[in-house]
């Protein structure tokens, strides 16, 4: 089991594209292209896809193997994140073909609750804030003890909280 507290991911945000997307075009961070080309992409054909973009919001600058569309692609994002959204439904289709899976969720997960209570700059935890999830085996991202990017086919559910058991 994995655990999280909505204060800080944000409760209700488990659709894998529309997360993904604000994490990389919005806020700019590039962990999860990292993951996927160095897993579940590190052969196909949309690795370097990823690349290129990892790359051009990384440093700011266009990819040499970009022929400009890519470097167009994220300024066009930044006005309609619709666009992004598409984009990784498109990464998401490639992804579950490849894994044989169908990952429509996602969901940030700690493996420790004081891991949790590392993002409590403010004092707004206590134990009844951390809710507990199984893990999937699809790592979307993988930030270490800053948590991970899980996909999941079904919509992830608390299963514990820190006093009780959440039943359905």
């Amino acid at each position: 089991m994995k655990c999280r507290s909505e204060i800080f991911y944000g409760e209700g945000y488990r659709d894998a594209a529309s997360v993904m997307s604000h994490e990389v075009f919005d806020l700019q961070n590039t962990d999860i292209l990292r993951t996927l080309i160095d897993t579940t992409f590190s052969g196909s054909n949309i690795r370097r896809k990823l690349e290129i973009l990892e790359y051009e919001i990384d440093t700011g600058e266009r990819d040499e193997d970009d022929d400009g569309s890519f470097f167009n692609f994220i300024e066009v994002v930044s006005q309609n994140e619709l666009v992004g959204i598409d984009f990784f439904k498109e990464v998401l289709d490639d992804l579950n073909s490849a894994l044989n899976k169908n990952i429509k969720y996602c969901l940030w997960l700690c493996d420790t609750k004081d891991e949790v209570y590392a993002y409590d700059i403010d004092g707004q935890l206590d134990d009844t804030c951390i809710d507990w999830y199984n893990e999937s085996d699809v790592v979307l991202s993988d930030c270490g003890p800053e948590g991970r990017l899980y996909g999941f086919e079904e919509m992830p559910k608390a299963l514990v909280d820190m006093f009780h058991i959440i039943k359905e």
